[in-house]
């Protein structure tokens, strides 16, 4: 079993991740409710989710053309202990560097602006190339041609 978890861990780290938040609700479920019991592992599983899907939807903006660096930095609150000053990031309460929410909600808004423009841009660069392939299997066939035809003609 230990086997299995390790291997989902870093082939699958978010899978395994939302198998450990479920296993981790379940397990609150049973704690009565009178019990001042606050259950931190859950937290740092929803952390560390919140961490890599933030890095995915990095990797995503970046791959179409839209930078975090054009985003300005959020007002830093004076009560929350946890945010970077002139930073896009703050810590979690186990050390994760998470996006600002504010700063998650304007990336995700640019990605959603530049969709249609990125995937016509891409489609257009497949369009080239399958005419490019096209029209070299075209020239090609018609050497064949000519070559099988002047040889039957000696």
């Amino acid at each position: 079993m230990k086997f299995f978890r390790n291997t989902i861990k870093t082939l699958f780290p978010k899978t395994y991740i939302k198998f450990c938040i479920m296993s981790c609700r379940k397990k609150f479920e049973k704690i009565p409710l009178g019990t001042e019991n606050f259950n931190y592992e859950l937290l740092d599983y929803e952390e560390w989710l919140r961490e890599i899907e933030d890095k995915e939807l990095i990797k995503k903006a970046e791959k179409m053309d839209v930078y975090i660096d054009e985003i300005p930095f959020p007002e830093n609150d004076p009560e929350n202990l946890y945010s970077i000053e002139n930073s896009h990031y703050y810590h979690g309460t186990f050390g994760s560097k998470m996006l600002a929410d504010d700063i998650r909600k304007t990336l995700i808004k640019k990605i959603r602006e530049r969709t249609p423009s990125y995937k016509k841009e891409r489609r257009e660069i497949w369009e080239f190339w399958i005419k490019s392939i096209i029209s070299v299997l075209g020239v090609l066939i018609g050497f064949v041609a000519i070559l099988t035809k002047t040889k039957g003609c000696l």
